[in-house]
């Protein structure tokens, strides 16, 4: 397991670990979505369509998805210099890089950018752009290929993401005394099982 240390400062490493819950909620929510409009788009293709329309939204959905990670995993942690208006490439990178090396999980990201699927990532990324931005008919064409690339993708993004948030945790030292009071303190915030 890969912990943040947040030395004797209990409070942060609450609010982190909240953080972190609020992101795979977020996560899991989004994620949802795009498989629902997966399993429509998918009847849809079996039905003989060809749903245009399902699968541009299939591509938005993914990023979508990828875009409140990286917005989500930079509220939590973000990485040196970061700007929100910076491309989505680029965020990517410097995200899970400066993610994965807090939590010593640098090969996780390593080993992403540099297979092919990280082409297909940028491949997905102009098209998702030329969706957003038409300039023409060729710019909102889409066909099955188009969702099956995104699809493959979203499948190697998630589990991507289970990896590089695995074992994922925070560590601080409290007194007994310093226990007892921020147990008092945050009895509301705190769910027992």
């Amino acid at each position: 397991m890969a912990y943040k240390d947040f030395g004797t400062n209990s409070n942060r490493a609450f609010q982190e670990m909240q953080n972190l819950g609020l992101f795979q909620r977020l996560h899991n929510e989004l994620k949802k979505d795009f498989e629902e409009l997966y399993h429509l788009t998918s009847q849809a293709i079996n039905a003989g369509k060809s749903s245009p329309e399902l699968i541009r939204a299939c591509v938005r959905e993914l990023f979508s998805l990828i875009e409140a990670d990286l917005y989500y995993l930079n509220f939590i942690n973000p990485y040196p210099d970061f700007h929100e208006r910076e491309g989505v490439v680029e965020k990517f990178k410097k995200t899970y890089k400066h993610h994965c090396k807090v939590y010593q999980l640098e090969d996780t990201v390593t080993a992403l950018i540099a297979s092919n699927d990280w082409k297909t990532f940028l491949d997905l990324k102009e098209k998702r752009d030329q969706l957003m931005h038409p300039k023409g008919r060729e710019s909102i064409n889409v066909t099955k290929d188009t969702f099956i690339i995104a699809y493959s993708f979203f499948k190697i993004y998630t589990d991507f993401v289970s990896k590089s948030m695995t074992g994922v945790g925070v560590q601080y030292s409290m007194s007994t005394e310093d226990t007892l009071k921020f147990l008092n303190d945050n009895k509301d915030n705190i769910r027992w099982k």
